[in-house]
C-alpha cells in the first residue's frame, strides 16, 4: 500500500471525534430590495399581501415589517407612519416548514407521497407530482377537506399539515354541483364534480370533507345503489340532484344453536337481504326464516331502517319449518 493511500485512510486527531458541543447552527442574511407601487392610503396588510403575490412568499412567513425602527401594524395605513415615495421598509421572513403529504389519485389507483414546504404553492405541488410520476398535471385538480385548491395559493393558506392527504382528479368536461344527504337526511353537503367522475371519485371527495372512509360509504340515487366504477353520466346524475349517503354497518344474527354471525349491511338493505345472507351461511331457505329484533318479528318487504336497526344491533334467527 502506498504512503498516499495510507495517509488518506487516517484522520488527524482534531477530526477523529465530533461532539455535540462541536455542532452549531449559523444563519445567512440575504439582502434584497424589491420595488413596489403602492398608495399612501394602503394598509400595511394590503402591502404585505401584494408583496406576497409578487415574490411568491407565503403571508404566513412574512413575520414583521419595520420602518425607521417601528414595527408596522396591519390595520394602519402607510401615511400613518410617514412612509413616502422612495421609503424603504424592512421585512423579516420566517423560515419554512417542511412536511410530508400524500396525494391520493383514485383514477389511476395510486397514492403519491411528497416532501413539501408549507410555503410551496399548489402549482409547485402539481409540478412535483409531474416530476415524480411523469404525469401531465395541467388538467389536474387538487382537493383538501373537500375544497378545490387554487394554483396561486400556498399550502399554508389551506392549513395543510404534516401527514395530510390531498385528493387529485383529472378534469374533463363541464363542472356541476350535486348534493349528498347524510345522517338519514338530517344534513346535506354540496359537491363540485364533473360528469365523468366515477362514484368512487365522489366517495373520495366525501372522505376528504367528512372523514368517512370510502369503503364504508354506499351512495344511492332514488333508492338505487350506485356502483363504484360507474360515472355520474352513466348513472344519469344531473346538476342539482341529491344522492343519499348510507354508511355500512355491522349487525349480529344469533341462531337457536348459539351461533352468532356478523353481517355487513346498511339501513337501505331489506329484511329479505338479511335472510338471503343467512341462507348462504346456515342453509335455511328464506321462506323458513323468522327474524326477531327487540322482541318483535321484522317483516319481509321492509327495510332495516324501518325498524331502526343500527350498528352492532343483534337479531335472532328462528327457523319456521311450517312456513312463515
Amino acid at each position: 500500500m502506498s504512503n498516499r493511500k495510507r495517509f488518506s485512510n487516517q484522520l488527524s486527531p482534531e477530526h477523529s471525534l465530533v461532539t455535540v458541543e462541536d455542532q452549531m447552527k449559523i444563519q445567512f442574511r440575504i439582502m434584497k430590495t424589491i420595488p413596489l407601487e403602492v398608495k399612501k392610503c394602503d394598509t400595511v396588510r394590503k402591502v404585505r399581501s401584494e408583496f406576497s403575490e409578487i415574490e411568491g412568499v407565503s403571508k404566513v412567513n412574512l413575520k414583521k415589517l419595520f420602518f425607521e425602527g417601528n414595527c408596522l401594524e396591519d390595520e394602519k395605513k402607510l401615511i400613518d407612519y410617514g412612509i413616502q415615495n422612495g421609503s424603504t421598509i424592512n421585512m423579516f421572513l420566517d423560515s419554512g416548514v417542511r412536511v410530508q403529504i400524500h396525494v391520493k389519485m383514485s383514477q389511476i389507483g395510486k397514492t403519491v407521497t411528497l416532501d413539501v414546504d408549507i410555503r410551496d404553492t399548489v402549482h409547485t405541488v402539481k409540478g412535483k407530482i409531474q416530476n415524480k410520476e411523469g404525469l401531465t398535471t395541467s388538467q389536474l385538480d387538487l382537493l383538501y377537506l373537500g375544497e378545490h385548491l387554487d394554483n396561486r395559493q400556498f399550502l399554508a393558506t389551506y392549513k395543510i399539515e404534516d401527514g395530510a392527504t390531498l385528493y387529485a382528479f383529472y378534469r374533463v368536461g363541464d363542472a356541476m354541483q350535486i348534493n349528498v344527504s347524510l345522517e338519514q337526511g338530517n344534513r346535506t353537503i354540496n359537491l363540485k364534480v364533473k360528469s365523468w367522475y366515477s362514484i368512487e371519485n365522489v366517495k373520495n371527495i366525501i372522505e376528504s370533507m367528512e372523514g368517512i372512509p370510502t369503503k364504508k360509504q354506499k351512495l344511492y340515487l332514488t333508492g338505487v345503489k350506485l356502483e363504484n366504477d360507474m360515472t355520474l353520466a352513466d348513472s344519469k346524475i344531473l346538476q342539482g340532484q341529491t344522492l343519499d349517503l348510507i354508511c355500512g354497518m355491522h349487525i349480529f344474527v344469533r341462531t337457536l344453536t348459539g351461533k352468532t354471525y356478523t353481517l355487513e349491511v346498511d339501513s337501505y338493505d331489506s329484511v329479505d337481504d338479511v335472510k338471503e345472507m343467512m341462507e348462504e351461511k346456515e342453509g335455511i331457505p328464506t321462506e323458513q326464516q323468522r327474524l326477531i329484533y327487540r322482541g318483535r318479528q321484522i317483516e319481509s318487504g321492509r327495510f332495516l331502517a324501518d325498524y331502526q336497526v343500527e350498528e352492532d344491533s343483534q337479531l335472532h334467527l328462528v327457523p319456521c319449518l311450517c312456513g312463515c
